[in-house]
């Protein structure tokens, strides 16, 4: 359909008070966003002429919006209308014009008379003058034809000329017929009243687009749960549509309708706002081990892990009460996992990111103990708390490996023999194995018993068994060892001391323990210088 050059006359009840030129349809000024907009006037006429044929239009669309007429000449969109009559519903607010006013929109068909715009549909709601705000109807000419010369009742009174046009809506309409539609037909053909099929919709999951199947050509419409336009759009040749919309509250039934060419509109076809509202971002928490992550989220939603890389490496779904735990495999220490949750709808949070602990376990611990059992020292991990148990597995000392891994810790002494189990503890609580060093015997062995012969050179008695027994001289220079046979018995040679010295002798056991000392004095070994005789022999 190519552009309609139209002409509209505003004409009092005396004459044509002002004539505008448009170029509507395919193509017009609405398509192109240049609607002609004039001032709606009291008690005037609004003629349209088809300036090829110079008859009225035998087709226009209409709609209310606010105070506004907006109209649309044949192959136009009523939603990029060609002709805006702002004010046009100004007097009555939202009923539109009373039955009685007489502001009719009419044209003057081939046969020379005069009809109003009349609803394609029949239906007296779709009338020009009452309807309802953001309603649209198709018009056709048609009904009672009006008086010649038509425009006196502008100003006369009796019969609303309204309530004329509104009468011939039970008579059939007058459209041209045949020729392929072209205006100022000589027929008068039956008006298209068939309402088309309710369209097919769908609302995208973001809930900004409605589409479906509706009539080719025909406009389709959405509404809000108030039944509040939100979005218009027209099917194609083959009947496709997609419409952008506002989003909408969740779970909201929104109308879709269609309103073919002849204004006939469709049932509806409900779809239903979709829940696009983005969860919470969830608390999120990593266990010491590095295998769960457990938090808060949305209830029912499901909660997904990943790694360094993106890639996921668990996933979980909160309880009724938000809450969930997920098990992962390790991963390197210091790694930033994102935690995400996404809702029933499909909605994802942003996320929030737990850092992989270190989970390496630290080598075991070198470990020796002093002879006296009070310290046990060696090498650990630097900065690592190494820690000293007893035989039964109670800490009995704590240390902290330095940045050379040195370490030494105090114990109270343990019995002869007890395993001590010593190990390590990193910074991040990941616990080696352990080392057991052996108590030592730190027993002082009792006071050996000793004597001395009488020529002084043999130190003996009793001793604990196996001992190493030690005579030294009063200087305190070992003079003699010997070790006590099982039965504790020694005997030991030394060189012989001056007479009266005092000779200590102790005992030394295998661990190393030294008892305290005995003293055997050394005898007088000196032996006595031959006598002497004085005086003669006496003869006999």
């Amino acid at each position: 359909m190519a552009i309609q050059n139209i002409t509209v006359k505003i004409n009092n009840a005396e004459q044509t008070v002002q004539t505008y030129k448009v170029a509507g349809g395919n193509g017009g000024v609405g398509s192109q966003g240049k609607p002609l907009v004039i001032q709606a006037q009291a008690n005037v006429r609004y003629e349209l002429v088809n300036d090829a044929t110079h008859f009225g239009p035998e087709n226009i669309a209409v709609k209310r919006s606010g105070q506004d007429l907006l109209i649309a000449f044949e192959g136009g969109s009523v939603d990029a209308p060609d002709l805006i009559i702002e004010d046009y519903y100004k007097d009555n607010g939202a009923l539109g014009y009373n039955e009685g006013s007489n502001n009719l929109v009419v044209g003057q068909h081939q046969s020379g008379a005069y009809y109003a715009y009349i609803p394609e549909s029949g239906n007296a709601a779709d009338a020009i003058s009452v309807l309802a705000n953001h309603a649209l109807a198709g018009q056709v000419l048609g009904g009672v034809e009006l008086t010649s010369p038509w425009w006196l009742a502008a100003a006369a009174g009796g019969i609303s000329p309204w309530a004329a046009a509104l009468a011939g809506l039970a008579v059939a309409g007058i459209a041209a017929a045949g020729g392929g539609g072209s205006d100022g037909s000589s027929q008068k053909p039956a008006q298209d009243t068939t309402a088309p099929d309710a369209p097919t919709a769908d609302i995208s999951k973001d809930g900004t687009t409605v589409s479906g199947k509706a009539e080719p050509g025909a406009t389709v419409t959405v509404k809000d749960a108030n039944g509040k336009t939100i979005g218009t759009g027209t099917a194609d040749d083959k009947g496709d549509y997609s419409i952008t919309i506002p989003v909408q509250p969740e779970g909201s039934k929104l109308p879709v309708s269609a309103t073919d060419k002849a204004g006939n509109e469709s049932g509806a076809t409900n779809v239903t706002a979709p829940d696009v509202t983005v969860p919470t971002v969830p608390t999120a928490d990593i266990s010491k081990d590095g295998t769960t992550v457990s938090g808060k989220a949305e209830p029912g939603a499901t909660v997904t892990v990943k790694d360094a890389n993106g890639k996921t490496i668990g996933t979980g779904t909160a309880d009724d009460k938000g809450d969930y735990s997920i098990t992962i495999p390790v991963q390197p220490e210091g790694s930033k996992l994102p935690v995400s949750a996404t809702d029933k709808a499909g909605n994802e949070s942003g996320a929030t990111n737990v850092t992989a602990p270190d989970v390496t376990v630290p080598t075991v611990p070198t470990a020796d103990i002093s002879k006296d059992g009070t310290t046990v020292s060696g090498k650990a991990e630097p900065g690592a708390t190494v820690t000293v148990k007893d035989a039964n597995g109670k800490t009995i000392g704590t240390g902290t490996a330095d940045d050379k891994g040195d370490y030494s810790i105090t114990i109270p002494v343990q019995p002869e023999g007890s395993k001590l189990p010593v190990s390590a503890t990193d910074k991040a609580g990941n616990e080696s194995g352990a080392t057991n060093v052996t108590a030592p015997d730190v027993t002082v062995p009792t006071v050996p018993t000793a004597d001395i012969s009488k020529d002084g050179t043999t130190v003996s008695g009793k001793a604990e068994p196996g001992a190493t027994v030690t005579v030294k001289d009063a200087n305190g220079k070992t003079i003699g060892t010997g070790t006590a046979d099982d039965k504790g018995d020694y005997s030991i040679t030394i060189p012989v001391q001056p007479e009266g010295s005092k000779l200590p002798v102790s005992a030394t056991d295998k661990a190393g323990n030294e008892s305290g000392a005995t003293n055997v004095t050394a005898p007088d070994v000196t032996a006595p210088s031959a006598p002497t005789v004085s005086g003669e022999p006496t003869a006999k």
